[in-house]
């Protein structure tokens, strides 16, 4: 009689831990609800203050624990990063954009993540001009190429480090080789900005390029 109770009592034991483990599993989905997780990565970067139901989604890049979603509305480009923490996905607090210009190259967004043990930078490119074949950008040590033509869409950037807009170096190549455009900023006399970083169309030879003539 004994060993029935001992048995019965192991069993009963048992089920209060699965119990309670289930109860924290639940409270811990929760919780990670409430405070802005999500099971899908995209629903928790439109919960972003800067996104919401309104821009159009127009790519992603991952970076191991990481997503770059890139958004577009009327006026801007705007860049949310997520983080995976399983089984949700969070947004990072920060946000980034760039205004919308008419160029044929032109800059969709940004993104950096500069933490102790985490460091990104991402550059997405929008290229709409059909002569351009490839895109450069990056530092010297770090420089890399991509191919932008016909139905490439946007063209994403990623460096496992921190690389400032006057590393970048950009050009836009044509299949010869042939720099089309070079990204720099016009030069206005005053402080440059992140929002005066743009792509400019090189001109004939002997013309130079439009505006701004070096690079960042």
């Amino acid at each position: 009689m004994a060993k029935v109770q001992a048995a019965g009592g192991r069993r009963s034991g048992g089920w209060r831990a699965l119990g309670w483990f289930l109860f924290g599993i639940a409270l811990y989905c929760a919780t990670s609800l409430l405070l802005g997780s999500r099971f899908s990565a995209e629903a928790a970067a439109r919960l972003h203050p800067s996104i919401g139901d309104g821009p159009a989604l127009i790519g992603q890049a991952d970076a191991r624990r990481y997503r770059f979603f890139f958004f577009e509305d009327v006026e801007h480009y705007r860049t949310v990063a997520v983080r995976r923490r399983l089984p949700f996905w969070k947004a990072l607090p920060e946000s980034y954009y760039a205004p919308k210009r008419g160029e044929a190259v032109r800059l969709a967004g940004w993104y950096s993540i500069d933490r102790r043990t985490v460091r990104y930078t991402v550059v997405p490119v929008l290229c709409l001009d059909g002569q351009v074949a490839e895109l450069q950008m990056g530092p010297p040590d770090r420089r890399k190429t991509l191919p932008c033509g016909e139905g490439e869409g946007l063209v994403v950037f990623v460096w496992n480090r921190r690389v400032r807009w006057s590393e970048l170096d950009g050009l836009a190549l044509d299949a010869q080789g042939g720099v089309r455009y070079r990204l720099g900023y016009e030069d206005r006399g005053a402080l440059t900005t992140a929002d005066d970083i743009r792509w400019f169309e090189e001109l004939s030879k002997g013309g130079g390029a439009q505006g701004d003539q070096g690079g960042p």
